[in-house]
C-alpha cells in the first residue's frame, strides 16, 4: 500500500508531466511560487485530497501554502487522516 507520500508524489508528477515538466519533484521542491503548478493543477490536488483522504476543505481553513510542497501537503494530510 502507498504512503500518504507517495500518492501525493505520484499525482504531483502526473500533474507536472501533464505541464510538461519531466524532471523528478523533491518533496521540498517549490510548486506554486516556482511555477511548477497552475491554479488549475492546485484545484485539482484540492480534488485529489478530498477524494482520496475524505478531507473537507470546505471545513478547513484554505492556505495555498500548505500545496507549495509535497513535505507540506504530506503533513497536512496526515494530521488530518490521524485526527
Amino acid at each position: 500500500m502507498d504512503t500518504i507520500r507517495d500518492q501525493i508524489h505520484g499525482y504531483v508528477m502526473t500533474l507536472a508531466e501533464q505541464l510538461g515538466h519531466t524532471d523528478e519533484v523533491a518533496d521540498d521542491e517549490s510548486l506554486i511560487v516556482s511555477g511548477l503548478l497552475d491554479s488549475l493543477a492546485v484545484m485539482r490536488l484540492v480534488v485529489f485530497m478530498e477524494k482520496t483522504f475524505s478531507i473537507d476543505f470546505a471545513e478547513e481553513y484554505f492556505d495555498q501554502d500548505i500545496f507549495d510542497t509535497v513535505e507540506r501537503m504530506t503533513v497536512f494530510v496526515t494530521e488530518r487522516v490521524q485526527a
